[in-house]
């Protein structure tokens, strides 16, 4: 029963995931140090900042959609499924999918 519950919990910070991530790929959160990759190359150039934001939001936001269906799946199969396996599948999927969305969008501001 514990699985079911990690799962939900993983859907949920999917939904974190795809909220957080469309201001970010639509350009709409201004150089701050609260929200978005504050590295000291996007703070310091405006251009910068909005081009690995909107690269990381877009990241965030298909790592949510993928985290969410992952989760939702594995709560309702967990009935059918053994609940070790489908609880670290989908921490793998988050892990990687955030992973993914830092590590390409520091990419993105160095390039730039």
């Amino acid at each position: 029963m514990t699985g079911r519950y990690i799962n939900m919990v993983i859907s949920i910070a999917g939904i974190c995931f795809i909220i957080l991530g469309i201001p970010l790929m639509n350009m709409r959160v201004k150089p701050n140090s609260w929200y978005g990759l504050r590295i000291p190359k996007t703070l310091a150039n405006e251009k910068v900042w909005y081009e690995a934001n909107r690269v990381l939001g877009r990241d965030l936001f298909f790592c949510g959609i993928a985290v969410f269906i992952c989760g939702m799946v594995g709560f309702i199969l967990s009935g059918h499924l053994r609940d070790l396996p489908s609880v670290r599948l989908n921490l793998a999927v988050l892990v990687l999918g955030v992973s993914f969305a830092a590590i390409h969008s520091l990419i993105v501001a160095f390039r730039s």
